[in-house]
């Protein structure tokens, strides 16, 4: 055999050969993974730590529907000990531990636990990719300075996983593909450089790769039990035999090929739940419930540098349907104290229709943190205004406490909105000429007398008029398209009032008072 026609990816050089044309050469590694290192979490018993109740002193297994056979995925430490091991049968676990505890497989919840662990761990690094089903990767590479070094990074990761309730393996390689094939078999490696890679990678057994069973069989029955001895055959041989996609992985674990891995993106909302140790109606009691929630809430926004501007509060009852409490901020932000504070206010006032076994806190709307959600120079003595408006909100309803804004428009129905506190535009540039602080819903037609308007007797004009000829093209539109000529005119009692006469209409009518 000529040996020029070799692979062997534990060399540094992984050239193609001069005349030859393999399946798919070596891809040279980029420039910017020049500095990447990844970080694996391999968490192994991710199946039993999301069932509720989950003890890890308890004998439990978790199952799942395999073809005809109902088979064992997940074994907990004792029940391992009392010798059921997964791929077993539900049977013969029963047989093996009559007393175990039996679970169905939740994948719903395990892909919900492990996106909440990828918003947490993205504190050690701006890259954290979800693999399913029960692994998460972290670039460290960028970061490693920031905390100490690679030790104690992988350190802190695994003790704030345990914080967690999660048992985890650890692996640190120059890629993703081979920190995660070596995680569940040589935890706590730090493979740091390309040259730790390839050995670490070469001593794995065949399983790392993940094949189906009758392929490992294959490649054991041809004496290849390690992956480095299929780093050692001819590439276009390991291609036509066992397909091109174990190549291109070998290519990926080692650098000589780029690999795709994808970003996780937070979702931009927020649920955390908690349960009652019994069922409870005193507000003292709910409250503090809900404050382990913010806290959660508080968390995971300072981890998205984000901010809030509406909490959703559901209160679950044993024997009715979920009561719910939404509570409006007058401006977004990510306080705990006045998250509690609003959510007391609100418990205060509502009447419970059974006693409350649970909570949920929903944040629907997960906005960026900006300047204006926040005085960051100033934060206890600015948000004076915003306290009092929310309590206000709070206690006489959202819609009773509104901001009045601006726009620009000449018609005076269309130069000015209603909205919730802080929300609300307003316009560069008020208008020059006066306007009154009192303006009526719709205006009162004016009796006219001696061609003078009269309210209270005949009116004495101040100023004016100011010609306001506007909205021809907003015929459909609140106010349309005006005519009108208006004054400042006072009544006997010295009111000042805002008045026009409608030019197109032929009439006077009050639009307004002035203070």
């Amino acid at each position: 055999m000529n040996t020029a026609t070799q692979i062997d990816w534990l060399d540094h050089e992984c050239g193609a050969v001069p005349g030859k044309q393999g399946p798919e050469p070596p891809v040279a590694r980029s420039a910017a993974r020049a500095e990447a290192l990844w970080l694996c979490l391999y968490l192994t018993d991710l199946p039993l730590e999301v069932q509720a109740g989950y003890e890890p002193d308890e004998p439990m297994v978790v199952t799942e529907v395999t073809g005809q056979r109902i088979e064992v995925i997940a074994v907990s430490a004792v029940a391992r000990h009392a010798g059921i091991e997964p791929g077993m049968s539900q049977a013969a676990a029963q047989a093996l531990c009559p007393e175990v505890r039996l679970e169905v497989r939740d994948q719903a919840a395990e892909s919900r636990r492990l996106d909440r662990l990828a918003g947490w761990a993205s504190r050690w690094t701006s890259w954290v990719s979800v693999a399913p089903p029960n692994s998460l990767l972290l670039e460290v590479g960028g970061s490693r300075h920031l905390f100490g070094g690679l030790d104690e990074i992988q350190r802190a990761v695994m003790a704030g996983l345990g914080g967690h309730g999660h048992h985890v393996r650890t692996a640190i390689a120059r890629s993703a593909r081979a920190a995660s094939w070596l995680a569940p078999w040589q935890s706590g490696i730090v493979a740091s450089d390309d040259d730790r890679t390839r050995q670490g990678v070469a001593a794995l057994p065949i399983e790392a790769l993940g094949l189906p069973p009758t392929r490992q069989a294959r490649l054991r029955r041809a004496g290849l039990n390690t992956l480095g001895a299929l780093m050692r055959l001819p590439r276009d041989g390991l291609a036509r035999r066992y397909g091109q996609a174990i190549v291109r992985q070998l290519d990926e674990a080692l650098g000589q090929r780029p690999e795709a891995v994808p970003r996780f993106a937070a979702p931009r909302r927020f649920t955390a739940e908690v349960d009652m140790p019994m069922p409870e109606s005193a507000t003292p009691r709910l409250l503090a419930a809900a404050g382990h929630l913010t806290d959660q809430l508080v968390r995971y926004l300072r981890a998205h540098d984000a901010a809030v501007d509406r909490l959703r509060l559901r209160l679950f009852h044993e024997e009715r349907p979920a009561s719910t409490l939404t509570v409006g901020l007058a401006m977004a932000g990510r306080d705990d104290r006045r998250f509690v504070r609003l959510l007391g206010e609100h418990l205060d006032r509502f009447e419970l229709p059974a006693p409350v076994v649970g909570l949920r806190l929903e944040a629907p709307h997960v906005l960026p943190l900006s300047a204006g959600t926040q005085d960051w120079l100033d934060p206890a003595g600015a948000d004076d205004w915003l306290a009092t408006v929310e309590r206000w909100q709070a206690r006489l309803g959202a819609q009773a406490v509104l901001a009045l804004g601006s726009r620009a428009d000449h018609r005076p129905e269309q130069a000015w909105q209603l909205g919730q506190p802080g929300q609300v535009d307003c316009c560069d540039r008020p208008p020059a000429a006066p306007r009154p602080v009192w303006l009526l819903r719709e205006p009162q037609a004016l009796i006219v007398r001696e061609q003078r308007p009269t309210y209270n007797g005949p009116l004495d004009t101040e100023t004016g008029p100011e010609r306001i000829e506007q909205g021809w093209w907003d015929t459909a539109g609140s106010g349309g398209d005006i005519s009108r000529d208006y004054y400042v005119m006072r009544d006997r009692f010295g009111t000042r009032l805002w008045v026009f006469q409608d030019r197109q209409r032929l009439g006077w009518w009050l639009h307004g008072y002035f203070a």
